[in-house]
């Protein structure tokens, strides 16, 4: 498909994902998952779900702002998955629009640039709602493998890894249409019980994209 065709913010949140609950503040719940990336060592995933609090009520919006505070002495360099390359850390990040649906939140993928020099105890990340002063605050420094991350989150970086390898044509870090294949049939073996209809029909999607990806590849 043509470049601008792929936008892999709006592949992942074409999915619904586990309701957020970690913080809230600011008519804003939120979580945060911290997990390696499989087809890069060098870097690591950080996912950020954030949706209007339904305890809210309905007269309640946002009332705050919303950001992602990046630890530069954990983290070198950043971006937001689907957007530009990696830039240098230290600066305050957008983790959603100013709008959000009740229904549906919206989730979205760092990919981090690891500090080998770091301290791995110290905080990646911290999302703040709200002004400061007032703001809830949720801080992240526990990394798992990506084997062991949620559901959720192995769903949505295989989306991630296949909108990636449309959009470029590509392989990143190591990612190819082998690759891609296999996080395909690890899902469908690992979470075959969690996998509602959409998501195997994504699946089967992805499956087909690295066969194409691939067949273009070996030209």
């Amino acid at each position: 498909p043509p470049l601008r065709a792929v936008r892999i913010e709006e592949m992942i949140n074409h999915f619904r994902y586990q309701k957020p609950g970690m913080v809230k503040g600011s008519g804003v719940v939120a979580d945060m998952e911290l997990c390696d990336t499989p087809w890069n060592p060098l870097t690591m995933l950080l996912a950020v779900h954030v949706s209007v609090d339904p305890d809210a009520g309905d007269a309640a919006g946002i009332t705050g702002p919303v950001y992602l505070e990046i630890n530069p002495e954990r983290v070198g360099r950043v971006r937001l998955l689907g957007y530009a390359q990696l830039k240098h850390s230290g600066q305050k990040k957008s983790s959603g629009p100013a709008k959000l649906s009740r229904s549906q939140g919206n989730y979205v993928i760092y990919e981090l640039e690891n500090q080998d020099a770091a301290e791995r105890s110290a905080v990646v990340a911290t999302l703040h709602l709200g002004q400061e002063g007032s703001q809830a605050q949720l801080p992240i420094s526990q990394k798992h493998s990506w084997i062991h991350a949620s559901p959720d989150l192995r769903f949505a970086s295989v989306v991630s890894a296949c909108g990636i390898l449309l959009h470029q044509h590509q392989g990143v870090g190591e990612l190819d249409a082998g690759r891609l294949l296999s996080f395909v049939e690890l899902l469908e073996k690992q979470d075959s019980t969690r996998l509602g209809g959409d998501r195997r029909e994504a699946l089967q999607l992805c499956r087909k994209a690295a066969g194409l990806i691939g067949a273009v590849s070996g030209n």
